[in-house]
């Protein structure tokens, strides 16, 4: 079996995060422009609500999320919608926000939630430059390795 390849997305690089407001599980508000100037950004957008039994991507970020904070960096994970007992919702060390009406999965992705087929994660630095997006085909695993790899070259390249 051979290991899967993340499918690199270039028609985003080099543009900036959009400014979206979301609301994150406990119900604050926050919005993409929190973080500029302050931490590089790993966005993923995960195209379903998860069922009861969560996400997998989200436990091995979970699991790794020292190593992106030594780079600087914020993980922030995407829903459309936190089904009713969802683990989805709590218990990793980064946020989890639900984009309910899609607007930044659509001015990221250029089409609506249920036109997004498997994850999609963008690397962004501290001022909101795309660097790197990929998509994660369905059953992949988590390019944590390559993820990891950009930020540490985004806090080289901008290390302020």
């Amino acid at each position: 079996m051979k290991p899967a390849i993340p499918v690199p997305r270039r028609d985003v690089v080099g543009r900036m995060l959009p400014d979206v407001s979301m609301t994150v599980a406990d119900g604050r508000v926050f919005a993409t422009g929190d973080y500029r100037h302050r931490k590089h950004l790993v966005l993923i957008l995960f195209p379903e609500p998860p069922g009861a039994a969560g996400i997998p991507h989200l436990s091995s970020l979970s699991s790794r999320y020292e190593e992106f904070t030594m780079e600087n960096a914020e993980i922030l994970a995407v829903l459309p919608a936190f089904p009713p007992g969802s683990s989805a919702r709590g218990g990793h060390p980064f946020p989890v926000f639900e984009d309910r009406d899609g607007t930044l999965r659509e001015a990221l992705s250029g089409k609506p939630a249920p036109g997004m087929s498997c994850p999609t994660v963008y690397v962004a630095d501290r001022y909101g430059e795309i660097f790197r997006s990929l998509e994660v085909p369905g059953g992949d695993p988590f390019p944590l390795e390559e993820v990891l790899s950009w930020l540490r070259f985004l806090e080289r390249l901008c290390p302020e």
